[in-house]
């Protein structure tokens, strides 16, 4: 039975099959999530970083993404944060990322999410810290219902967030973004 991965089925069809992972299809940089509603700042003021970025892989075809149960394995992402610091120390503990992507499915077939939209969490992982490096692996937090293996699913990236608490997904610490600098 072929199953496929809820939110990367548009980039394997765009993808010919490839032995190992499949290749990327987006690398994002990652700056200090701001936050606020009448002055302005970081969501996670305590939480520094020099750099990171998230990379999102596609699927592979036509691999199952839950072969021989219902749980999702593929690695389908990597996420890394350097000079990461926490009050001005390095920091070394595990943060949590969370990816919402918005999968809306065809009217073809006998999918069971058939002319549905779907915007949730779809991808999640921990990356382990130490010293201020850290580094963690994306996986899918569900599988396509078999019964849409054979329906079109179109995906679009919504967001994507690391934060230290999972009981507090809003006091986000990363977010893909840029800075400009100012002008000298």
């Amino acid at each position: 039975m072929r199953m496929l991965l809820i939110g990367f089925v548009s980039v394997v069809l765009a993808i010919p099959a490839h032995a190992g992972r499949a290749p990327a299809f987006a690398k994002l940089a990652l700056v200090p999530a701001q936050c606020g509603t009448t002055t302005f700042g970081p969501c996670a003021p305590e939480f520094a970083f020099r750099s990171g970025t998230v990379t999102l892989f596609g699927s592979r075809e036509p691999a199952p993404t839950c072969p021989g149960s219902s749980l999702p394995t593929q690695k389908v992402g990597t996420v890394t944060l350097k000079g990461v610091t926490m009050n001005g120390s390095a920091f070394s503990d595990v943060l949590h990322s969370q990816t919402v992507l918005k999968s809306t499915f065809g009217n073809e077939g006998t999918c069971s999410l058939r002319d549905t939209q779907v915007i949730v969490p779809s991808l999640t992982g921990d990356l382990t810290c130490k010293a201020g490096n850290c580094r963690g692996a994306l996986l899918q937090v569900a599988c396509l219902p078999s019964d849409c293996s054979h329906s079109t699913v179109t995906t679009e990236f919504v967001s994507f967030s690391i934060f230290a608490d999972p009981m507090h997904p809003d006091a986000v610490i990363a977010a893909p973004g840029t800075i400009l600098a100012p002008l000298r």
